[in-house]
């Protein structure tokens, strides 16, 4: 993945005590030459996690998630139990245990017509 991706994250030095602040990571393919990820659909998927800490006391740090309007400790990390995947809403489709967390921006090989 080293020659492949380039990865970018900005984020401000300091925030106040109590405060919040956007970051942002960008992912480019850079290096592959080919879409990213590659291969059988079923098998091919990356995505990015992202953890925040207080560096004063080593405490994680809850993330407030402007996309799905949630906080939560982490995002990317793999699912601890089943659960209805919140991309598809009034489907009830299942995400089991261990697959990675639905609510992390994902990048999927995918099988198309042509």
């Amino acid at each position: 993945m080293r020659n492949a991706l380039e990865i970018s994250v900005t984020a401000p030095e300091h925030v106040a005590a109590g405060g919040t602040a956007a970051i942002h990571v960008k992912v480019v393919n850079s290096g592959t030459g080919h879409n990213f990820p590659t291969g059988f659909p079923e098998g091919r998927n990356a995505w990015v996690a992202v953890r925040a800490f207080d560096v004063a006391t080593g405490r994680e740090l809850e993330i407030a998630d402007s996309f799905w309007k949630r906080r939560s400790v982490g995002v990317g990390y793999l699912t601890n139990k089943d659960m209805i995947d919140p991309n598809f809403p009034g489907c009830n489709w299942e995400v089991p245990a261990g697959a990675p967390d639905p609510y992390a921006w994902q990048f999927r090989a995918v099988a198309s017509l042509g």
